[in-house]
């Protein structure tokens, strides 16, 4: 057994070991939880032969994230190489590097389509911002990842595939719910010093879990500068749509950039 080198005692690397096993059970929850969701909605869907698939969110890094982008859904429309089983769907949540220039990779292990503008995105507000193989080598020092408001896969060239699935604006809907229950299990465990929602659906579930209430019509507030997550929340258009100009992500580049400072330690 390795001796710990000055200054790290016995109790330290205990401490350290028990937050990794805690984290990785919070993780083991949250995919529980996504894979049920998963179970129920093939389940619903088996009478057209359901095409839905899942890609499970990122593990845990043993280290808070940066900035965490939250999408509405993946796509099943793209290359990325989704698994339908358990197993490899956790591998592949593990192996995913969203972009392909983060390393070596494997065919269909990435989707730079979508990603990759959104790192681009992150890289404006600080160069130092890389996804977790990046940062894993020492390349970057502020770390990005990305989630979904909802796992399961859609076809986002079809405007209501989403409503097959749930019922945003319901008063109550059961898979919003359940949806937004496992975002915050994953806000808990990433701790994010910054979230972008990416899209109407994502700022609609973090506003309502950051304040307990609905979303004003019309819309008044564009961030929630504290949060019982120790997070800033910036809600946004579709960063990736023809739909948010150049002046709209000027607009929300400065309004992160007011609040937060990535060159200072969080």
């Amino acid at each position: 057994m390795a001796v710990p080198g000055p200054g790290v005692g016995f109790q330290d690397l205990w401490a350290s070991h028990a937050k990794m096993n805690a984290s990785e059970d919070s993780y083991r929850q949250i995919c529980d939880e996504v894979w049920a969701l998963y179970q129920a909605q093939i389940k619903k869907d088996k009478w057209r032969r359901s095409s839905r698939c899942v890609l499970l969110p990122p593990p845990p890094r043993g280290r808070p994230v940066d900035l965490l982008f939250v999408g509405i859904s993946p796509s099943h429309v793209t290359g990325i190489g989704f698994a339908r089983e358990r197993p490899p769907a956790e591998l592949l949540a593990r192996e995913f590097e969203y972009v392909s220039g983060a390393g070596p990779g494997k065919p269909g292990f990435s989707n730079d389509l979508y990603y990759a503008p959104l790192l681009q995105f992150a890289q404006r507000l600080s160069p130092g911002f890389g996804v977790w193989p990046q940062v894993a080598r020492g390349e970057k020092s502020l770390l990005v990842e990305f989630t979904d408001a909802l796992h399961i896969t859609t076809d986002h060239r079809i405007a209501d595939d989403l409503l097959s699935i749930m019922n945003p604006q319901a008063e109550t809907d059961p898979v919003c719910d359940k949806c937004k229950e496992i975002l915050e299990a994953e806000l808990r465990l990433y701790r994010p010093r910054v979230v972008i929602c990416n899209g109407r659906l994502p700022s609609k579930f973090l506003l309502e879990l950051c304040t307990g209430r609905a979303v004003d019509r019309p819309v008044k507030e564009t961030m929630v500068k504290d949060t019982r997550f120790g997070s800033k929340v910036h809600f946004s258009g579709y960063l990736n749509s023809k739909w948010m100009d150049g002046f709209s992500r000027a607009r929300l580049l400065r309004e992160i950039t007011e609040h937060t400072d990535f060159g200072a330690k969080g």
